[in-house]
């Protein structure tokens, strides 16, 4: 299923969280729902203190990434960050929402952590991205390194910030983790990306190979071309 086609009580759900709409996003949960977050179950009155705290209350920011159906639930993978040092939490992260519905409602919510194995510098790297935070991404590449996007090649810090302020940052483009391959000298990571940039003739989501070369705890090469001859 392709994020646009969420059904429309999710959408709901991510258009109030954007807007940090309290009342829209309460509005989007059936009186008789239940949310369970990270184990701990919530309803009714409840979930509006679980709004007021830990979700609207903490600044929350959702980027939804990849969604599936499975077993009567919605499974939508979203990237998430917030105000959350106080819980230790310091970096973005990611969630799988297992969501069924009630008519034009949410009846039950249950947020998973979904941890992606991948080496510190490229976990930080995918996790600035789906947050389309420039500083975060460049940060993650050593100051000499060289990435290369479907024959386009970019050497150096600034030469690799300008291409993902514009392209990656700037159409908020966001990349779902569907495979991982370790080799020595880093890893090759299988994605499905997608965002505002122009999709005419295009899969959505588009699959691409990210190849990532470290150098210490950096990034010192990556290569991205597509999965699959367009």
């Amino acid at each position: 299923m392709s994020i646009s086609a969420l059904p429309q009580p999710i959408k709901a759900l991510l258009q109030a969280t954007a807007r940090h709409d309290r009342a829209a996003v309460l509005a989007s949960f059936a009186d008789d729902a239940v949310l369970i977050d990270m184990g701990k179950e919530h309803s009714g009155e409840e979930i509006a203190h679980w709004a007021d705290t830990l979700y609207l209350g903490s600044n929350v920011r959702v980027h939804p990434l990849h969604t599936e159906e499975r077993d009567g639930h919605t499974i939508l993978t979203v990237a998430v960050d917030g105000d959350y040092e106080a819980l230790g939490v310091t970096e973005p992260f990611q969630l799988d929402w297992h969501i069924q519905l009630a008519g034009d409602r949410i009846a039950r919510l249950r947020m998973v952590e979904k941890q992606l194995d991948l080496p510190a510098p490229v976990l930080s790297f995918v996790q600035a991205m789906n947050m389309y935070d420039v500083d975060g991404m460049v940060s993650r590449f050593s100051p000499d390194a060289i990435a290369n996007d479907n024959m386009r090649h970019y050497a150096g810090r600034e030469a690799i910030r300008a291409w993902l302020a514009r392209e990656i940052a700037g159409d908020k483009v966001t990349m779902f983790v569907a495979e991982t391959h370790r080799h020595p000298g880093g890893v090759a990571v299988l994605a499905q990306v997608t965002g505002d940039y122009d999709k005419t003739g295009l899969p959505d989501p588009l699959e691409l190979r990210f190849y990532f070369t470290l150098a210490g705890d950096s990034i010192a090469q990556l290569v991205v071309i597509p999965a699959k001859r367009l």
